[in-house]
């Protein structure tokens, strides 16, 4: 068209002034800014609009944490509850209850040595095969626990950290 602007915008911005009182640490008072052309005026009525709308979403989510947390104190307060249960079941097994089991007492291990085909070139194995094998072991606990066959649901995200050698 040839109607080329003479000054195109290529970036926006806002910037939040803050300032800290050098003996105090603690914040200072900053000189407002005073907005003079209407384009400015307008841009600094709509930031201010968008502090309001900032500072209600952090008083709504302050007001949800202080909930959440409220929350958190009873579930630790019964989780305190369980384990000091635990522990009196531990340290003193004659006051268990006859259906009562201890986690340690549900626990089995394996171990195995890896043919070469569960191994790559470098000697590492395969995750597909760790995870194979710990679904093994923990359905051959779980069998052991209930005394019946365990349904599998679904596996959590499994991270491998560092590599097995065989």
């Amino acid at each position: 068209d040839g109607d080329v602007q003479s000054d195109p915008i290529a970036l926006t911005a806002n910037f939040t002034f803050v300032a800290r009182d050098s003996v105090t640490g603690k914040s200072a008072p900053v000189n407002r800014l005073s907005p003079e052309t209407e384009r400015e005026k307008q841009l600094y009525a709509e930031t201010e609009a968008l502090e309001k709308v900032k500072r209600r979403k952090r008083e709504e989510q302050k007001g949800v944490l202080e909930k959440g947390v409220h929350k958190l104190g009873v579930e630790a307060e019964r989780l305190k509850a369980l384990l000091a249960e635990g522990r009196v079941f531990s340290d003193f097994p004659a006051l268990a209850d006859r259906d009562s089991i201890l986690m340690k007492d549900t626990r089995l291990e394996t171990s195995m040595i890896c043919q070469p085909q569960q191994r790559n070139l470098y000697g590492r194995i395969f995750g597909g095969f760790l995870m194979h094998r710990a679904f093994e072991l923990a359905f051959s606990t779980a069998y052991a626990f209930v005394g019946q066959r365990p349904c599998f649901l679904e596996v959590d995200h499994v991270d491998f950290l560092k590599p097995v050698s065989s």
